[in-house]
């Protein structure tokens, strides 16, 4: 799924976006720093 992601940004020639795979239930980043994620 992150490759198919990763090409419609390609695709699309989007700069501010990054994908991480990671446990959703163990996440290390700070209260707002994210708009959205899924």
């Amino acid at each position: 799924m992150l490759k198919q992601a990763q090409q419609k940004i390609e695709e699309l020639g989007l700069q501010n976006i990054e994908l991480i795979e990671a446990d959703a239930e163990c996440i290390d980043f700070k209260n707002e720093n994210f708009d959205l994620y899924l």
